[in-house]
């Protein structure tokens, strides 16, 4: 299973690291919450090297969705 990735859209990114960011292109997730929440997005997509980042996790806010990646979970809120 792969994920396509529209590389005609590019974006640079100042702040991630030390470095500036250009990101690899554009893709469209799915992401189901809760077992019947289904939200559509479009992201950016690049790598990072020598980091890890979840970017734009903005939606489940409104859907009362908290996401802690230091613990490593995800409540209701």
């Amino acid at each position: 299973m792969g994920c396509y990735v529209d590389r005609s859209q590019s974006q640079d990114c100042v702040g991630i690291g030390d470095m500036v960011y250009s990101t690899a292109g554009r893709s469209r997730i799915k992401i189901t919450l809760a077992g019947y929440l289904v939200y559509l997005f479009d992201i950016w997509v690049g790598d990072l090297p020598g980091l890890e980042a979840i970017l734009g996790m903005d939606f489940m806010v409104p859907v009362g969705i908290r996401l802690d990646l230091a613990d490593g979970s995800l409540s209701p809120g």
